[in-house]
């Protein structure tokens, strides 16, 4: 991204320059009426104009007049040519002073005890982030969710959760940087699926699903739902996703207890991707999937 931003200012100041080199031409050819001035004065909603040079003041006539035209064509390119030059100063200063961002760059000048382990060259547009969750929100509120009532915890941002520790997991993708929606739907072959935590990777163009299995360990339910679950992964590979890559799990302990430093190791071994694993979703699709869905169920 940083090269294609130099290319497009360096583009400029060629584009700035050439303008420049017109509009010198352009003058050249009048530059004979340097020193003359226009006067005007309006009669009966007519326009007329005089030149002076000095002290001389000579009647010319309307604004067809050749001598009219060439006096404001040389005014025209003198301003022309204080805002080019202006312009191509600035855009030099730009190119000698910018520092064009990049993973080679940052290391360079970030002595290495104090360079994070997220750092890579996938920087995300920021633009894109609060696109992707005002639309994600958006769709997301187009669709009832099954027992709102039981939305009662609230998360650092106010999001309302079911649980306290699924309130503690979200929390903890915030905190790492990731841009979080809690029970999106996707649909899968006309099924709505809502996993806990739809993430956006805060440097990569990816989506996570995270599912919290808090009933895994459950004595009575443990069956049923692992099996419900399994299912679930199952339609979830049809649209990319795939446990352990890209559908990731927490678990509550049998007596109730969480390790939340085992998944803070699991999103940090995410925010150190390169961006060249095999394995992912590209948001920008999902998110253009997803409206597709919806003007389609509009259209119903």
């Amino acid at each position: 991204m940083d090269y294609l931003i130099k290319n497009i200012v360096l583009k400029e100041l060629e584009r700035q320059k050439q303008m420049k080199r017109t509009y010198e031409r352009r003058r050249s050819k009048v530059q004979s009426f340097e020193t003359d001035r226009l006067e005007l004065n309006i009669k009966n909603g007519q326009t007329y104009y005089y030149s002076r040079k000095g002290k001389e003041r000579k009647y010319l006539g309307n604004h067809s007049n050749e001598t009219v035209m060439a006096i404001q064509e040389f005014q025209l390119c003198n301003t022309m040519l204080d805002i080019l030059d202006n312009n191509i100063r600035a855009l030099e200063n730009l190119i000698d002073d910018f520092r064009w961002i990049s993973l080679d760059i940052i290391q360079q000048e970030l002595p290495k005890v104090y360079q994070p382990k997220t750092i890579n060259n996938n920087f995300i547009d920021q633009r894109f982030c609060s696109q992707w969750i005002r639309e994600m929100t958006r769709i997301k509120n187009a669709y009832p969710i099954e027992h709102p009532e039981n939305l009662k915890i609230t998360t650092c941002d106010g999001t309302k959760v079911r649980s306290r520790v699924e309130a503690m997991l979200y929390d903890m993708f915030v905190a790492m940087g990731f841009l979080v929606i809690y029970e999106f739907p996707i649909w899968i072959d006309g099924v709505c699926y809502r996993p806990d935590f739809t993430l956006l990777h805060p440097f990569l163009y990816r989506i996570y699903l995270w599912e919290h299995l808090g009933m895994w360990y459950h004595e009575s339910e443990k069956r049923n739902y692992r099996r419900s679950f399994l299912r679930k992964t199952e339609e979830y590979e049809k649209i990319g996703f795939y446990l352990g890559n890209n559908l990731l799990t927490s678990y509550e302990l049998a007596n109730g207890g969480i390790y939340m430093n085992r998944f803070q190791d699991t999103c940090d071994s995410i925010l150190e991707q390169t961006g060249e694993e095999p394995v992912y979703v590209d948001a920008k699709k999902f998110l253009q999937d997803q409206r597709k869905h919806m003007r389609r169920s509009n259209n119903a």
